[in-house]
């Protein structure tokens, strides 16, 4: 997380632009589209063993068709709520490691306005 939250200041500026596309005019509508939108178009991707790599939103779309993990995916997706001032946080889910060849970890971007919560999941979708 500490990578994350290290990024984000930094990069926050590259999602300008498709935050204002997908922008709804709901909060769960603007979320839903940011899910899909993200499901839709940058290919899911595990680290390989042993190596993080949070990547800018930039360069997470240049790898879009190799492959990202769900790092990126948050960095890419928290990145274009705050660039619409909405608040949110990220949460990590992490099991034992007897349990992993079963249940992946997790990544959880939580966004509030209103008294809504809406929680958008990141996951394995490929199955590896």
């Amino acid at each position: 997380m500490e990578l994350i939250r290290k990024a984000l200041p930094q990069t926050q500026w590259q999602t300008d632009k498709i935050a204002k596309v997908l922008k709804g005019r709901t909060l769960e509508e603007t979320c839903s589209n940011i899910w899909h939108f993200v499901y839709q178009h940058i290919q899911y991707r595990r680290d390989k063993e042993g190596v993080e790599q949070v990547r800018s939103p930039r360069r997470a779309w240049w790898d879009r068709k190799d492959g990202v993990d769900c790092d990126c995916y948050t960095v890419f997706i928290l990145s274009i709520l705050r660039s619409l001032k909405i608040d949110c946080l990220a949460r990590i889910t992490k099991y034992p490691k007897k349990y992993r060849k079963y249940l992946d970890g997790n990544m959880y971007i939580l966004s509030f306005r209103s008294q809504v919560t809406w929680k958008i999941t990141l996951k394995n979708v490929t199955g590896t």
